[in-house]
């Protein structure tokens, strides 16, 4: 099976061709593929201008994880069998009162102070327009690549692979979180084909080629979360999702739409939260124990 979005790295470890042009059906053109870029330049130079400078944010991490150290090491000083109140606890280890505190008011101080710039940033008459500009760029896009107003965003996992015995298994990428990578897309059905749509490309899969939806019964992480619901409430909670200590997103499953062209076999990976969209377009129910991949994910 050749998934789409994947990168085959059987023969070429440094291999970045991702796989899916065959079913491009229509492009973004020169000029609003520039202007989109841009556009998204542009917010992401206001994005950086809105954050404290590199060396503040580490210094505020490790303030604030020094100042809980030491919150939880009073705590515990204070709460134990030895009956130790706060005043002998601060008679016996001041240091830690006083490097605690003053972590503390460091993290502070940092904190709200990126508030404050962020939020300076934000309500700008230039973030205002990068937001205006970079909205106009993605309608002009969407209505070239002809995507109907009520499309849905929908999630769609990319990795990296190797081939063993003809079947494809995702592999860790060099210095990622994750082994997989979700991309948000738009997804449409006219009846005849679904269509998955970036802001470069229109992919279209025909809907009698489409064979089923399997389940994969095995836990992965993605990296983004593109949803403005949080992964553990709404319609979102049934899955039981949950952001780990890394902020990657932590999934108890995922899907397999498989469809054959021209004789090969393809499939499209997916998030166990997008799952009644696709299976609203195609028609298909998802299917448990027919497919299980070998992965590196633990």
């Amino acid at each position: 099976m050749k998934p789409f979005f994947g990168i085959d790295i059987t023969e070429d470890k440094d291999n970045e061709t991702i796989n899916g042009d065959e079913f491009v059906v229509a492009k973004t053109a020169d000029e609003e593929a520039q202007a989109l870029e841009e556009a998204v330049d542009e917010a992401n130079e206001l994005v950086k201008k809105s954050e404290l400078p590199r060396a503040l944010r580490v210094i505020r991490f490790f303030s604030g994880a020094l100042a809980l150290i030491a919150i939880v090491a009073i705590f515990k000083a204070i709460s134990g069998y030895d009956g130790v109140t706060l005043a002998e606890g601060y008679k016996n280890a001041p240091w830690i009162f006083w490097t605690g505190g003053g972590c503390l008011l460091l993290w502070l101080a940092l904190t709200i102070v990126g508030s404050a710039k962020e939020k300076e940033v934000v309500e700008s008459e230039a973030a205002k327009k990068a937001v205006s500009e970079l909205d106009e760029a993605v309608e002009n896009v969407y209505e070239i690549l002809e995507v109907p107003e009520d499309a849905e965003n929908v999630d769609i996992l990319a990795f990296n692979y190797k081939l063993k015995d003809g079947e494809p298994v995702p592999k860790e990428r060099p210095f990622a979180m994750t082994t997989f990578f979700n991309i948000d897309l738009k997804v449409f059905s006219d009846g005849e084909y679904l269509y998955l749509t970036t802001a470069g490309e229109k992919y279209a899969f025909a809907l009698s080629s489409m064979k089923a939806i399997y389940t994969v019964k095995k836990r992965i992480l993605i990296p983004d979360w593109n949803k403005d619901t949080p992964p553990n409430k709404g319609e979102y909670k049934p899955y039981k999702m949950a952001f780990n200590n890394l902020e990657c997103v932590s999934l108890k499953n995922y899907h397999i739409l498989v469809l054959e062209r021209e004789g090969e076999e393809w499939g499209i990976w997916f998030p166990c939260y997008e799952l009644p969209v696709f299976e609203k377009l195609t028609g298909l129910s998802a299917q448990e124990g027919e497919y299980e991949p070998e992965s590196d994910e633990e």
